[in-house]
């Protein structure tokens, strides 16, 4: 493979990667702070991507800033309802309970957006349009690059701010021993919404990223998130670190599938070595080892 080839491959597995592992981390955010395994992930990110391009930049003509920044406040805010009157009632059922809710809710929220925006596909030229960058005789789109920048931004400030203010010592507490954060004085409730608003902002951002460099589609929250779910598997269910890395991994994978396979079998490479990770180290690379039967 010629060198121009593999740097090419590298950098936009890198960007799918970067997407990826945005939705992944928001999705064991909110496993860890509510024990739900939310497979709606996607769908919020379809939601948020709708919303910013079709509803409020090209319905109301709203600058895209101006759109996206609404559209992760209106994800967000319905994020904090549903985790305040249905997954704050269903957390501490079965786990089987809540991944039967939560593709139940994705599937309302697919058919939703079907009904309020319609099954035709939309291009996006995102905030750099089809700008590229050379590096020699070497040329990759500039949407790579600030999908990874972005999302490089935010997990150094999340990793600081769970490690270094009071709001992330809250939220680690919260999140390992609920019942003793509410008896010293910590709002419970209001944490574990706040939480999940989080989360599916950073699915509804991750979207903004893909759509410059894919297409607007119904199907698009589905495959997003299943391959970020993909990518929780090989990291290590529960690891935000292994959730990162597998999203990455993910991205790398379909970048070498593409190219060996085929735009059309592009997944298959990506979700063998998924199913080989469960057969070998089912606690993934990062997780630890813990059994529950569902």
């Amino acid at each position: 493979m010629p060198v121009d080839a593999a740097i090419q491959i590298i950098v936009g597995g890198v960007a799918f990667g970067s997407v990826y592992a945005l939705v992944a981390v928001g999705t064991v955010f909110i496993w860890k702070s509510m024990n739900v395994l939310n497979f709606a992930q996607g769908q919020f990110l379809l939601l948020c991507s709708y919303l910013t391009i079709i509803g409020f930049h090209r319905g109301l003509g709203w600058p895209i800033g101006t759109s996206l920044l609404a559209a992760l406040a209106a994800t967000g805010l319905l994020g904090a309802v549903f985790a305040k009157t249905v997954f704050e009632r269903i957390r501490k059922q079965p786990l089987i309970t809540t991944v039967i809710a939560t593709m139940g809710l994705s599937l309302i929220m697919e058919n939703v957006v079907l009904l309020w925006f319609g099954p035709r596909p939309y291009a996006f030229a995102g905030f750099l349009g089809r700008q590229m960058i050379w590096i020699g005789n070497v040329g990759f789109l500039a949407n790579h690059v600030l999908a990874f920048s972005i999302t490089l931004a935010i997990l150094a400030l999340l990793a600081v701010a769970l490690r270094y203010t009071m709001v992330g010592r809250v939220i680690r507490a919260a999140a390992y021993d609920k019942e003793t954060a509410g008896l010293m004085g910590i709002p419970v409730p209001r944490f574990l919404s706040s939480t999940f608003a989080f989360a599916v902002m950073l699915a509804g951002l991750a979207g903004i990223l893909v759509v410059p460099v894919t297409f607007l589609t119904l199907d698009l929250g589905t495959s997003v998130g299943y391959k970020a779910f993909a990518g929780i598997v090989i990291g290590g269910f529960g690891s935000i670190p292994g959730a990162i890395v597998g999203g990455y991994i993910i991205g790398l994978l379909e970048g070498v599938g593409t190219v060996a396979l085929g735009t059309g079998y592009r997944d298959v490479l990506a979700f063998l070595v998924m199913l080989l990770v469960l057969l070998l180290r089912p606690h993934g690379i990062f997780g630890v080892t813990e059994v529950e039967r569902i």
